[in-house]
């Protein structure tokens, strides 16, 4: 699901400051002639026209009277950069290095544009965490900003750490812009008051800026205009819903999307709708969000690098998977990818597919992993793990493919109608007597053909070496979060829900908001997916840690089976299902160690059993003031009853004492296996073997030919 929603992007494109320093001796610039004013004002009536050629020619008439004015080279870096219909990003940041380089100290303002142009382009090209370094950098000067330029910089800083999924920082921000930077704005009539000239340098405007007249003779260039009131307070509107949206405060996105709806431009009708939909999603109402997107036409064409169809037809995937359609997910999923792959006519629109493209093949994979299609999902979700490779889920998913490959459910393993095609391999009759020839394991067997773990392929090796991939990032990811206070991050709870109450606990000072910015994110991350919760990060560890004890039994490592599945039984926040899985393959571990007085321990029934709870926790924290939660309906997987855990245990410990030779009480264990036996309760289609081998081994023949007749034996044994 993705929540940036018809976000709207800056684009490049601006006035022109050439020339025009009136400060010569903070520079030691000369002062500018009426030829120079001349060109300037040509050259900038030429790039508001976009003749782009014509521009820079007369840029480069300019810098041969004026070598040293570094903001000549910013204005002929941004032309030339339009002038390739934004696609040479590489050689627009280049060129902005280069000026940044000769800029001195005191020529701020010129420093500050260098900065800022630069982040946009980094933007654009998809660098986004370069990108936010150079808008720190202006940030830290933010209150001696032009009003057009500071604006600016704050949307562009908030559009970067929503990209980066760090949301705190976005929401600190926006209470920052509206409260201080935008609040003498707010309370002005028109859309901005006039100012004195100030020295501006290149800057890159919003699409939607209106358009501003030029004086006949203006004394200097036209400064930066701000934003006009109402498009920008609809912009902070969109902003503050999706930062709310990421965040997960249910009750402020609610109200957020609301106000977004009630100022009704034409431009954000869309964003709000989608928004409403992906917080319907995220608390669990699946059918509701799918309602609610199928009220959105979604235009045709491209918007802002943004393929809004591509989205639209993902999103609505989403929906139906989680709602257990998943011939419809599949089939909108896959729609969407044909939209990421569509030709694109900017470079920030083909960055923009290619990360949408990955996320696109991620969610299609899933779906197919569902759906029991692992062949299907594996090589979606191994072109996904090629640009989000830092996702510990992802990772997962594909140890999950290779483990359905390998045995698709257990269902199998419990009663059958013929537990003979299971147990029996063979039968040799002859004159006197029938040889029967058992399964040495019932299941399949892992390592028959030996993969390397580094080979991309459906096997338990590959498989494990996903999975330890996953917990390293995990744990790298949770190792570096520190306790919030220590880097100055606001607490979620302490940003308001109403504007009027946001102004009394604004962050006091840049330097603190900057701090603030510039720390660490207090959350695991899980890219392209919202930051985990505490509780979803708990939840991920479980899973790793289980599937990674069964296939290191599966491998024949049981020493990593048991420090798995200790490990696992360690953590407080298990569920009694996992808590019961985890013992099984800690007890089989040991078993397989010869250690079985510490096996039989494990597997007694009353340290194993307990509260034993079949429903998957809910692990997405939703809104209790909503209705609850749908249930996406799941794949059957045993043991589904107490009754048939109980009887799994039992079996386990019937095992452990006939390995020891202790057959007597391996038979009275056998005895309540059977007695788990009923309509909710299934047996393991193991114990019937385990019930002939100890009959034969206490010498009790005709219990064990009376077992093969339930077989479908002959009866000449």
């Amino acid at each position: 699901m993705n929540e940036k929603n018809f976000s709207e992007k800056l684009e490049a494109f601006g006035t022109l400051g050439a020339g025009t320093t009136s400060k010569p001796e903070t520079v030691n610039l000369p002062s500018i002639s009426p030829q120079e004013r001349e060109i300037a004002q040509a050259a900038l009536q030429d790039f508001i026209k976009g003749n782009f050629s014509s521009c820079s020619d007369l840029l480069v008439k300019l810098e041969q009277i004026r070598p040293k004015d570094m903001k000549l080279h910013v204005d002929k870096a941004i032309v030339n950069f339009c002038n390739s219909n934004l696609k040479e990003c590489d050689a627009f940041t280049k060129a902005l290095k280069a000026v940044e380089e000769q800029v001195k100290e005191e020529e701020q303002d010129v420093s500050s544009y260098i900065h800022y142009n630069l982040a946009l382009g980094l933007f654009n090209s998809g660098q986004i965490s370069e990108a936010q370094k150079h808008l720190l950098k202006v940030f830290q000067c933010i209150e001696s900003l032009d009003e057009g330029l500071a604006q600016r910089v704050c949307i562009l800083l908030v559009e970067v750490f929503l990209n980066l999924n760090q949301a705190q920082k976005a929401l600190a921000l926006l209470s920052y812009t509206e409260n201080q930077l935008l609040s003498s704005y707010f309370s002005q009539t028109g859309a901005g008051s006039e100012k004195s000239p100030v020295i501006t340098a290149s800057l890159i405007k919003h699409k939607k800026e209106p358009t501003t007249k030029l004086p006949v003779e203006p004394t200097t260039p036209p400064l930066p205009p701000a934003f006009e009131t109402e498009w920008l307070k609809a912009k902070l509107a969109a902003l503050r819903a999706r930062a709310s949206l990421q965040a997960r405060l249910w009750r402020t996105n609610k109200k957020d999307v609301k106000a977004l709806l009630a100022i009704n431009k034409q431009q954000f009708n869309s964003t709000a709708l989608m928004a409403k939909s992906y917080l319907d999603f995220l608390r669990g109402q699946y059918n509701k969000a799918a309602r609610v997107l199928s009220s959105v036409t979604p235009p045709e064409g491209l918007e802002s690098g943004d393929n809004i169809q591509m989205m639209w037809f993902n999103n609505l995937g989403c929906c139906h998977f989680m709602g257990g359609r998943n011939l419809l997910a599949t089939n909108y999923i896959s729609r969407a990818i044909e939209e990421s792959n569509k030709k694109h006519t900017s470079p920030a629109a083909e960055v923009s597919a290619k990360i949408a493209n990955a996320q696109m093949l991620m969610n299609l994979g899933i779906v197919l992993l569902q759906s029991n299609k692992p062949e299907s999902a594996f090589p979606h979700l191994l072109k996904a793990v090629r640009v989000f490779h830092s996702n510990p889920r992802l990772w997962l998913r594909i140890a999950e493919c290779c483990i359905q490959h390998f045995g698709t459910n257990n269902a199998d393993f419990y009663d059958r109608r013929n537990p003979a095609d299971k147990i029996v391999a063979n039968t040799i009759p002859s004159a006197s007597s029938t040889k029967i020839i058992l399964n040495s394991r019932v299941g399949p067997k892992a390592g028959v053909e030996k993969c390397s773990s580094s080979q991309p392929s459906l096997s338990l090796e590959f498989a494990n070496m996903c999975l330890k991939n996953a917990l390293v990032l995990l744990d790298s990811n949770q190792n570096g979060l520190v306790g919030a206070s220590s880097f100055g991050f606001l607490k979620l709870s302490d940003i308001s829900d109403s504007p009027s109450t946001q102004q009394n606990q604004t962050v006091s000072g840049v330097s603190t908001l900057l701090e603030t910015l510039s720390g660490p994110s207090n959350l695991p991350q899980s890219v392209p997916s919202i930051p985990l919760t505490e509780l979803e990060a708990d939840s991920l560890r479980i899973s790793i840690l289980a599937a990674s004890a069964y296939t290191s039994l599966c491998l024949g490592e049981p020493v990593l089976a048991v420090e798995y599945a200790r490990k696992l039984l360690t953590l407080p926040t298990v569920p009694e299902g996992m808590r019961f899985l985890a013992q099984l393959y800690a007890a089989e571990g040991l078993i397989q160690l010869d250690q079985i007085s510490e096996a039989i321990d494990l597997l007694q029934p009353e340290t194993v059993l307990g509260d034993l709870v079949w429903e998957i926790p809910e692990v997405v924290e939703h809104d209790k003031e909503s209705p609850s939660p749908e249930k996406r309906p799941t794949a059957p997987f045993e043991p589904a009853s107490e009754q048939t855990a109980k009887a799994t245990i039992l079996y386990n410990l019937a095992v452990a004492y006939a390995i020891r030779g202790n057959f007597d009480k391996a038979a009275d264990t056998i005895s309540l296996v059977w007695k788990c036996k009923s309509e909710n309760g299934k047996v393991p289609v193991h114990l019937m073997m385990l019930s002939i081998y100890v009959e034969l081994q206490q010498g009790h023949m005709l219990n064990a030919r009376n077992l093969l007749n339930l077989l479908g034996i002959p009866q000449k044994v």
